[in-house]
């Protein structure tokens, strides 16, 4: 049985019940009581209340909470909890930047090792996660790997910035999610602008599964993950041109593949404690580059450069290599303008035996300095 923050729960093997205020684990609950003290439940010794009028009894008879007031405070006061936590957790992960737990706003598809020490051994939570500030109304769909055809897998409602268990597999029951589609409507009650509905079709091999370094650290889900993009609301689409009406705009998310998602986190570029490699290719920093014009490509490149090199710098990183290819030569020279503005950074180009003539290498001196 699947629970969300804020439902109602009566205890099993005691008397009494409360309020979900936190998933501590697929089998774990933290329980607000009357008293306002949160004990851990497995959540094989709880029961959901269904609707107002059963909770409602349930709790009388049990003195639980002597009225319905007392009941919709302790539910609120869970629910301004949560969403405090959920204010600190975002603030700290924009103020990490690069940090390993840095993810852009959307919708993702994550398989969580039980085993974090073997990643590649033992089950697998699978998690929606719904890393936006509105909530999702989802359907999941697996595709058959025999029949091709769409099987109904799960539907529910998902807060903002939430994940919920879809499943917990073994690891021969993976070919079973290796297809599938994730259809959904986003909903907030204050918005400047509507989302396109979300519809994406998502692919994995079971090759991914066997490779550790596809395992990325999230703070959203308290360990490494195999994690898949379906939507990402930082490249979004502003459709007002083509909206007739003057005081409403329309925002696109984008529909497509998805594809492994590789966070923000600079540890994947990194070759050993003191170089770095990275890959400026367009295919590498967005999820649909057949969709942005060459200004877009240009700016996004460069954006995601001085980003790194920023970082580079900062972490005293003594060389890292920007692999940006040849094509009208526009990037490189972005680049070179971008190196000239610093005092004490060496470039040129990387060696041909390994980057072809598309790469260039940064060496970083101890005392840098923006000119």
């Amino acid at each position: 049985m699947k629970f969300k923050i804020g439902e109602r729960v009566k205890f099993l093997n005691q008397s009494g019940g409360g309020i979900v205020v936190r998933i501590i684990s697929p089998q774990m609950l933290s329980i607000a009581i009357e008293d306002g003290f949160e004990i851990p439940m497995l959540i094989s010794e709880v029961l959901k209340i269904e609707d107002e009028k059963g909770a409602s009894s349930l709790f009388r008879d049990d003195k639980i909470f002597s009225s319905s007031e007392n009941l919709n405070v302790v539910q609120k006061n869970a629910e301004d909890e949560v969403q405090n936590i959920e204010f600190e957790r975002i603030s700290t992960i924009i103020r990490k930047g690069y940090g390993a737990s840095q993810m852009k706003d959307g919708v993702y598809l994550s398989f969580v090792p039980h085993e974090q020490r073997w990643l590649l051994t033992g089950k697998l939570d699978i998690y929606l996660l719904n890393y936006t500030a509105n909530e999702l109304i989802f359907s999941l769909f697996l595709r058959d790997v025999q029949t091709e055809d769409f099987l109904g897998q799960d539907y529910d409602v998902l807060p903002k910035y939430s994940k919920v268990l879809l499943s917990t597999i073994e690891r021969d029951e993976i070919v079973k999610w290796s297809k599938g589609v994730v259809q959904g409507l986003f909903h907030t009650n204050h918005k400047q602008h509507v989302l396109n509905p979300l519809n994406t079709e998502f692919k994995i091999k079971e090759m991914r599964f066997l490779k550790e370094e596809n395992y990325k650290n999230s703070s959203f889900l308290d360990g490494k993950a195999l994690i898949l993009s379906l939507a990402d609301l930082s490249e979004v689409t502003f459709l007002a041109e083509n909206v007739k009406s003057t005081d409403k705009e329309l925002i696109e998310v984008r529909p497509g593949k998805a594809k492994l998602y590789t966070d923000a986190s600079f540890d994947m570029h990194m070759i050993n404690s003191r170089m770095a490699e990275v890959d400026l290719h367009i295919e590498n920093l967005s999820e649909n580059p057949e969709l942005l014009n060459p200004s877009e490509m240009l700016s996004i490149q460069v954006n995601y450069f001085e980003k790194c090199l920023a970082y580079a710098i900062e972490n005293k990183l003594e060389q890292i290599t920007f692999i940006h290819g040849v094509g009208g030569g526009k990037l490189k020279a972005e680049i070179i303008e971008i190196l000239k503005q610093y005092d004490g950074l060496h470039w040129f180009d990387a060696p041909m035996s390994k980057y072809g003539v598309g790469a260039t290498q940064v060496l970083i001196g101890q005392n840098i300095k923006k000119l």
